[in-house]
C-alpha cells in the first residue's frame, strides 16, 4: 500500500498502527471503511485488509479467552492447595 495517499499512511512508516486490543483493531477497521467510501483506499486493498483484521479480531478474542481459562485455572489449583493446607491444619 505504500501508494496509498498521505492521509492514509500510519506514523512510524511500514510498521503500521499497534493493534493490541479488539478496539484497536475496530478503530483500525472503521478508518479503512472510512478511507474506502471517500476513496482515498482502493476497495481491494481495503477488502483485504478489512479480511485481515477481522482475523486479527478473532485471534485476539481467542487469547483474550485463553488468558481468562489460565487465570481461571491459576485460582482454581490455589484454592485447592488452600483447602488441602486448610484440611491437614484441622
Amino acid at each position: 500500500m505504500s501508494d496509498a495517499p498521505d492521509e492514509y499512511q500510519h506514523p512510524g512508516g511500514d510498521s503500521g498502527p499497534r493493534l493490541k486490543t479488539v478496539g484497536d483493531i475496530q478503530r483500525e477497521m472503521a478508518r479503512v471503511y472510512r478511507g474506502m467510501r471517500t476513496g482515498r483506499v482502493p476497495i481491494a486493498d481495503g477488502n483485504g485488509l478489512t479480511q485481515t483484521l477481522q482475523y486479527l479480531t478473532k485471534v485476539t478474542q481467542v487469547a483474550l479467552e485463553l488468558e481468562a481459562l489460565e487465570k481461571l485455572d491459576r485460582l482454581e489449583k490455589q484454592r485447592a492447595e488452600q483447602a488441602r493446607v486448610d484440611h491437614q491444619a484441622h
